[in-house]
Order: structure tokens, then C-alpha cells, then sequence
């Protein structure tokens, strides 16, 4: 296979999606090698799954590997000594069952020889199953992971893909050039930004990394609601947490004039989920931003930043901002002097991802989403009872500010 992605930077990065299934008919064994199965065709059909990463002087490659394939694992030859009632009680707080979390792929001194896809099949002492599968970010955003996944979970019931998941990469930005539709007023203003006058403010945001799940309930959802229906409920939570998030860089030390936070993925254009290439045209990691001034996020009411998102996802197109980099070749630059890192806020909500089975018969009781090795990114699914479970990793000190902030801790709380 030629190597593919040159040049990419290398991030140290997994998302990781996590199905937990109460019961399972199929012993483990069966489970497994049915799955293996589907891996092995998905990845015959998408070879850059396949590949491991390598780094070369031109930045990250996804190369062919001969020897390895994404294999499932069992975790252990003994059920891990959790029940799925316990777990579900704690919030699934990542710190507590260590069997499950910690041997998934996660931070490394090294990316070279990291698969690109892992797959774990892990058995639970009440006779549940927890099913992982892992995606490194140099290949996949979080709505190709779960397009991975659906495919996988096809595959599992011997129904064949409908087509690749991967397109070509040169026709995917061909194509999101050659859409050109009117900026929107934000882009302009950035684009017309003499960015010399604004100096990287080099904040410095240090110490101890924490997983931590935001719950936000269906009602504080409706409160929310209650003030603007215009606005979806999605982008009023995604409102209320970069309305914190800003509030929080402000309090470490940030000058920036301008903050930005990306956007709900499957949100946008409704974008099919066929291809990763969609908002990562540049850097894979970084997501399609969403721009304002620092002063408005932090002195507009809430439902009007979220009346600006709302805007963003009807206006902007798969191409946005990337539709100037042709004549803006250091776009990149000046989103790196916007206080990097920022708020990324993936909401998954709307995939089917409560729907796959992976041929077990089941549907799953519980869904999580999690970025390993991937601070400040925000995933948000459904929690059943609608309302959103946000899972992150945050700096401790990011956290302690949104705990101490009023209006996030008004509609949002910390499960753990």
C-alpha cells in the first residue's frame, strides 16, 4: 500500500468508542471470532485500517503492515470482576475500572508502530460484554470512528458495505474547494485580521490531566429551551460549555481577542459519513472551528452565542474557512494564535450508535464515547433520557473552573 496522510502531524491520539452490553447468549469465544471476522473484511475493503503509523521526515504516515492486522483481543482470560450495574452507578468513571480502561491504547512516548485500528472484546463477571474499538486520529474523526464502527457491526450481520469508507484524498479537497459558498460573517472578520498586531498570548495551561463526564439533563435542557426555541439543544449546550470554556482561559491568562470551539460534527450539512476528510483538510486533529470575539462570547446572553452556532451550522458548508486556503496558505497559523488548546464539541447524539449489536443479538445498555490521549476534546451521546453525557479530559485546573462556574454548574454538573 502506498503511504498515505505525508505530512500530517503526529498526534498521539485514539478515539475510542465503548459498547457495554448487560448479556450476551454467545460465549466469548464466538463473540470474538465472529467480530474478527467482520474486522477482516472491513479491513480488506479499507486497507489504511490495516497499517500502523510511522513517522518519516515529512511528518506521519499510515503505512502497509504485512505482519499485524487489527486483531480483537480478550482482555483477560478471567471475566473482568466488575458487574455492568456498578459501573453504570460510578458513571462509568474511567479511574475506577482500570481492567477496562487502561489496557486500551492511550498515551506513548512513541507513534511509530501504533496500529491505526484496535479492537478489544472484553467479558464482564456478570456475564455482560464491553466491546471497544479504538481509531488513531491521523486517520479518523470521531464520526468516521463511529462510520468504522457501524461498518464493523455490518459486517458482523453479513450485510456488505455499501461502498469505502476512505475516498481519495485529493478529490475529498477538490471537492470542498470547488464548493464555494458566501463567508460567513465571522470568517471575514478573522480573514481581515492583521494578525501581526495580535501576538500569540503563549497561555500556558499545566498540570494533571483528568477524565471527567459532564451530565447535562433532558430538563436543563428544556429550561435552556424554554428561553429561546429557535435554538436546538444542542447548540445551547455547546453555548454553555464554550461560554466556560472561555471564561476559564480568560482566568489563566489568555489576551487572545478572538476564541473558537468546533462544531458538532454530525450537525453540519447533515455531512454523509462515507469519508473522515470532511473538516480535515489541513490537520486532521484540528476540527472545523466556529469563530467569535472573546467579548462576545463572554458578554451576550446565552441563547444568543447559541443563536450563533445555530447560524454556523446552517450557513457554513463542508468547505468553510478551508475554502481560502488556497490564498491563505497560513490560515493554520493564525487559528494557532486564538489560545490553542481550544474546546472541541463532538456531538454524537444523533448516530445510531445505541442501534449496533456487533452480532450479539443485543442491543447495548450503555455507549460511551472518549478521546484517549487527546485533552480538551469534548464527545457528547445521548444519555437515554434526553439529556447529554459529555466525556473529556481536561486540565485539573480547567476543571476546578468549570465547577466554579455559575451558569455552567446551573444546567450542567460533573458525573465524576
Amino acid at each position: 500500500m502506498d503511504k498515505v496522510f505525508s505530512g500530517e502531524a503526529a498526534f498521539r491520539a485514539y478515539i475510542g468508542i465503548l459498547w457495554f452490553f448487560d448479556k450476551c447468549d454467545q460465549s466469548l469465544g464466538s463473540v470474538i471470532a465472529t467480530i474478527q471476522r467482520a474486522v477482516d473484511a472491513v479491513v480488506q475493503q479499507t486497507p489504511v485500517l490495516g497499517g500502523v503509523l510511522c513517522t518519516d521526515a515529512t511528518g506521519c504516515v499510515v503505512i502497509d503492515s504485512t505482519e499485524l492486522r487489527p486483531v480483537v483481543l480478550q482482555r483477560t482470560r478471567q471475566p473482568v470482576p466488575y458487574t455492568l450495574l456498578e459501573m453504570k452507578k460510578r458513571g462509568f468513571a474511567q479511574s475506577q475500572f482500570p481492567l477496562v480502561f487502561d489496557a486500551l491504547a492511550g498515551p506513548t512516548p512513541d507513534v511509530d508502530g501504533l496500529p491505526v485500528l484496535s479492537v478489544h472484546a472484553m467479558e464482564l463477571q456478570c456475564g455482560g460484554l464491553v466491546l471497544a474499538i479504538q481509531c488513531h486520529h491521523i486517520a479518523a474523526d470521531a464520526v468516521a470512528a463511529a462510520a468504522i464502527a457501524q461498518t464493523i457491526s455490518n459486517a458482523c450481520n453479513l450485510q456488505p458495505a455499501e461502498s469505502s469508507l476512505w475516498s481519495d484524498r485529493a478529490f475529498i479537497k477538490q471537492m470542498l474547494l470547488s464548493h464555494q459558498p458566501s463567508p460567513l460573517p465571522s470568517e471575514l472578520h478573522i480573514l481581515s485580521t492583521d494578525y501581526s498586531k495580535h501576538p500569540a498570548s503563549n497561555l500556558q495551561i499545566t498540570g494533571e490531566f483528568v477524565c471527567r463526564q459532564i451530565k447535562i439533563t433532558g430538563s436543563a435542557l428544556q429550561q435552556l429551551k424554554a428561553h429561546d426555541t429557535k435554538c436546538s439543544a444542542n447548540a445551547l449546550a455547546m453555548a454553555l460549555v464554550w461560554r466556560a470554556w472561555t471564561r476559564a482561559i480568560v482566568a489563566h491568562g489568555s489576551t487572545c481577542p478572538f476564541t473558537y470551539s468546533g462544531g458538532p460534527a454530525d450537525m453540519r450539512n447533515r455531512c454523509p459519513l462515507s469519508s473522515n476528510m470532511q473538516h480535515y483538510i489541513g490537520n486532521f486533529i484540528m476540527p472545523m472551528p466556529m469563530f467569535a470575539s472573546r467579548d462576545f462570547i463572554l458578554d451576550s446572553k446565552l441563547q444568543k452565542v447559541a443563536a450563533h452556532i445555530q447560524a454556523d451550522f446552517r450557513l457554513a458548508s463542508l468547505g468553510g474557512l478551508r475554502n481560502h486556503m488556497d490564498n491563505a496558505n497560513n490560515v493554520m497559523i493564525h487559528l494557532a494564535k486564538t489560545d490553542a488548546p481550544a474546546v472541541t464539541f463532538s456531538n454524537m447524539a444523533q448516530l445510531p450508535l445505541y442501534d449496533l449489536g456487533f452480532g450479539t443479538g443485543f442491543k447495548p445498555t450503555s455507549v460511551q464515547l472518549r478521546s484517549f490521549d487527546a485533552p480538551y476534546m469534548m464527545f457528547a451521546i445521548s444519555d437515554g433520557h434526553g439529556g447529554l453525557a459529555v466525556n473529556t479530559t481536561l486540565p485539573h485546573s480547567i476543571y476546578e473552573a468549570f465547577i466554579n462556574d455559575t451558569e455552567f454548574s446551573t444546567f450542567a454538573n460533573f458525573v465524576y
